[in-house]
């Protein structure tokens, strides 16, 4: 049996016994993972080894109230990683930059005129 954490600001955002997706945190390696789950506060509601520890902090302004829940994971939501490309940068001359500027300063001078 694992344990997981997570934190709702109050027991109402949890739909207990319904499929659900949360984000939680893995208590032994502090990795976080967002999955579709079954939340409930009995472990009775699942059958015998098909779920893990939750714990569940619950937050407001009377302050934290920590709290053993229990939790069926249904699915691991993957994370789509974006690659990512590295371009070589192109170096200007100082000519170059001269040039452009002295252009665009032209350009802005006969836009003036117009």
């Amino acid at each position: 049996m694992k344990d997981y954490e997570t934190y709702f600001e109050s027991k109402d955002e949890i739909k207990i016994g319904e499929e659900m997706e949360v984000n939680i945190k893995d208590r032994d390696t502090f990795e976080e993972i967002s999955v579709k789950a079954v939340i409930s506060n009995k472990k009775e509601d699942f059958a015998p080894d098909e779920c893990d520890n939750l714990w569940i902090e619950f937050g407001g302004h009377l302050g934290i109230e920590r709290e053993q829940w229990y939790i069926k994971i249904l699915e691991e939501k993957k994370e789509e990683v974006e690659d990512v490309a590295v371009t070589k940068k192109v170096k200007t001359s100082l000519g170059q930059k001269r040039g452009f500027m002295i252009r665009s300063m032209i350009e802005d001078r006969e836009k003036k005129d117009e």
